[in-house]
């Protein structure tokens, strides 16, 4: 594996090398596979263009996110910049490398919407920020080029599986009581932390060897590995409780209906987002932080608040001001 790794650095080290001053534009594109740039942009679909788009994109959001912190567990794979002092990293991740949670993520999220939205100019649009996504990964020292493969695998196999079973699944879920539902969403929330813990609390026996470690801090001290945290997996698991339980109730009162004009999609959209300002860097910054049992289960309630203002709350709030009728 080494030979394979001393080889990959060697591309990485000849892309960063002919490519470093595009590093801010790369941080630019790098930004359109976050989990940030998601979370910000899905609920405009979800509040002003199509409900049941938003909800869709916003459920593989969760799935990928997810998916992928379980396959870095089992791959235990290192980045670029821990293996070789001489890459560059150039952005910030702490995480283990394989599969590129930002290949995947465009991959899934941005192979659904062109899929939804069908339009060939879209397809194309998604099919470059996708390849240049993960090619920025590469510009940055955050992946080798094997993980950017492999996320974009991961990526498309989780969206054509997710095509597959979406609507005999939003059938069946459809047709139960609200109370059923929403025991539903307890019962996939409980799933959720649970398989992401397992893998986790499997891998902490295997130590990550010094040298990743050093190379890492020396690459970018704020980039010391902590690829054991189960933070992500709170806030996962909090999004999908709040959001599937939101969902639930607003469909059940006939769902959200279209802004219409330009001036109320523009004013939920500005309501939305301070709403989400206030639950998630709000209460962020005054709630405690940490891996112990206190600051997880606060940052399960706070996202879960999170997912709930997307996809109720903010409803609710629009009908108050006559910016849509439920």
């Amino acid at each position: 594996m080494q030979a394979i790794w001393n080889l990959e650095i060697n591309w990485i080290l000849a892309i960063q090398t002919s490519l470093v001053s595009l590093a801010g534009i790369m941080k630019s594109i790098t930004f359109l596979g976050s989990e940030e740039f998601f979370i910000l942009v899905m609920p405009v679909l979800y509040w002003c263009v199509d409900t049941g788009a938003g909800f869709r994109i916003g459920v593989i959001l969760l799935l990928s996110g997810h998916i992928n912190g379980i396959l870095k567990m089992i791959f235990h794979s290192p980045r670029p910049f821990w293996v070789s002092q001489e890459i560059k990293a150039l952005s910030t991740e702490t995480s283990f490398g394989l599969p590129s949670g930002h290949s995947m993520n465009t991959a899934s999220i941005w192979g659904l919407a062109a899929y939804l939205f069908k339009k060939r100019w879209f397809a194309i649009l998604s099919g470059c920020v996708i390849f240049l996504v993960g090619f920025s990964r590469l510009v940055l020292g955050m992946h080798f080029i094997r993980d950017v493969i492999t996320g974009w695998f991961f990526g498309l196999l989780l969206l054509v599986i997710y095509i597959k079973l979406d609507q005999p699944i939003t059938l069946w879920i459809s047709g139960k009581k609200l109370s059923s539902q929403i025991w539903l969403v307890i019962i996939a929330t409980a799933i959720i932390i649970i398989s992401g813990y397992l893998p986790i609390f499997l891998a902490q026996s295997a130590q990550i060897p010094a040298q990743w470690m050093i190379n890492a801090v020396s690459s970018n001290p704020e980039a010391i590995p902590e690829p054991y945290e189960i933070s992500g997996l709170f806030t996962t698991a909090g999004v999908l409780l709040g959001f599937g339980i939101g969902a639930a109730w607003l469909s059940k009162r006939g769902g959200l209906v279209k802004a219409g004009t330009a001036r109320n999609q523009l004013l939920r959209y500005v309501i939305g987002v301070a709403g989400i300002a206030i639950f998630w860097y709000g209460l962020g910054a005054v709630l405690p932080r940490g891996e112990e049992i206190l600051p997880l289960v606060l940052r399960l309630f706070r996202y879960s608040l999170v997912g709930l203002w997307i996809s109720a709350g903010a409803p609710i709030i629009f009908r108050k001001l006559n910016l849509s009728a439920l």
